[in-house]
């Protein structure tokens, strides 16, 4: 329930009404259990291409269409989820500050290699011409993005005949228990409570002083000598 509650909390950032996040919500949900992929880190990695591309007026869809793009390729590439979470950070770093080149280019191409692959085709160019066109500062995030979009709709062919396994199934259940916690929660506020809870134990604890807790540890250790 935590994890979801500070997923959601991030998602409230990038969208501009309830409603709108309701649909992504709803839109990250629908698009996790087709494919099989995680929930948490597609909520992630929308949470990170929203805000890289929130100057460029990128369409709710197309942002969807991303995120499920770049949660298929760590499927078909078949990269660690480490190595693939660290690239999706450097490739949301490097789309935040307008230009992606250097560190994060480089981890994407190593950590990541079937979304560079995309990019690239996308583009209409080899990943050696991709490295030199980092290099000279030319992979905007103005570029990147449309060319992402048009290299994913061969990522979406190949995804479509990998085999249906029993991890992708077992990530559906996941999903759907974590978005069952979360309404409940949203609907009984039980995390609220029990964070209110531990702060006023804490509040009590903070209370007590040093020379009380020695004096009744010292107690106790009477009683039991």
């Amino acid at each position: 329930a935590d994890s979801m509650t500070e997923l959601n909390a991030r998602l409230r950032l990038v969208t501009t009404s309830s409603n709108e996040l309701k649909v992504v919500q709803q839109s990250l949900f629908e698009m996790s259990q087709k494919s099989g992929t995680s929930i948490k880190a597609n909520s992630e990695i929308y949470f990170g291409l929203a805000r890289a591309s929130k100057t460029l007026g990128t369409s709710q869809a197309d942002l969807i269409r991303l995120t499920d793009g770049l949660s298929k390729a760590s499927i078909v590439g078949g990269s660690s989820a480490e190595s693939y979470k660290s690239a999706m950070i450097q490739l949301r770093q490097g789309m935040e500050s307008g230009v992606l080149r250097g560190q994060e280019l480089n981890s994407v191409m190593e950590q990541a290699p079937r979304v560079a692959q995309a990019l690239a085709e996308g583009l209409g160019k080899t990943t050696g011409e991709l490295r030199k066109m980092g290099a000279e500062g030319e992979l905007v995030t103005e570029v990147v993005i449309p060319a992402l979009l048009t290299g994913f709709k061969k990522i979406d062919e190949e995804f479509e005949s990998m085999p249906n396994t029993f991890g992708r199934g077992w990530q559906k259940i996941e999903n759907s228990f974590l978005t069952w916690i979360q309404k409940a929660n949203e609907a009984k506020g039980v995390t609220s409570l029990l964070s209110e809870a531990m702060s006023s134990l804490s509040v009590a604890m903070d209370s007590v002083s040093a020379e009380g807790i020695a004096t009744t540890m010292q107690y106790a250790a009477n009683a039991a000598s």
